[in-house]
């Protein structure tokens, strides 16, 4: 199914999609929540179970002045000497090439879980330059820096050609999560 969704000629090359659930309770208000449709795709295809394709690609959408913001800058632009013009960033379209090369990264985490059973998850962050290149890569848990599963993840993500954008380096924090 996630082939015929990608053959399709009316497919957006970096499709997202968004979903609103409404609660049968009184009062409660409908949720909503996204994903990267190469995520969905993998779920279809049964490249990724659904509790890999909930924990990891879908975030929910919320609104409001209390909502989080997901913003994300470094100290250039923060003085104003960084260009920011040109074409945004798209997160989404950075997350959706994590998302297509999830076979790699999953990889590496299943070779962690067999070295270490206690081991579950791990969010792997880095720098995503405008050139299009991943820099920095590495665990955010400390335990895990330096041995051979951020090796394996430097690797996988390094490999990886992500979005040229406009503007100055963008920080992406990506889980990974076994079940």
């Amino acid at each position: 199914m996630g082939a015929a969704i990608k053959a399709s000629p009316a497919s957006p090359p970096e499709a997202r999609l968004a979903v609103e659930l409404a609660s049968d309770q009184r009062g409660a208000k409908p949720r909503r929540f996204r994903s990267a449709g190469s995520s969905v795709a993998m779920y279809v295809d049964q490249r990724i179970d659904q509790a890999t394709l909930l924990g990891s690609y879908v975030e929910e959408i919320k609104q409001g002045k209390d909502a989080p913001q997901r913003m994300d800058f470094n100290d250039a632009e923060a003085s104003g000497r960084a260009d920011v013009g040109g074409a945004a960033p798209d997160d989404d379209a950075a997350v959706a090439v994590l998302a297509a090369n999830f076979g790699s990264l999953a990889a590496c985490a299943r070779a962690e879980a067999a070295r270490n059973p206690r081991f579950h998850a791990v969010t792997i962050g880095f720098s995503w330059s405008p050139d299009g290149r991943a820099e920095q890569i590495a665990p955010r848990e400390p335990a895990l820096r330096g041995g051979p599963l951020a090796k394996c993840l430097d690797e996988a993500v390094g490999r990886l050609a992500l979005p040229r954008f406009a503007g100055s380096p963008r920080t992406i924090e990506y889980p990974i999560r076994l079940q």
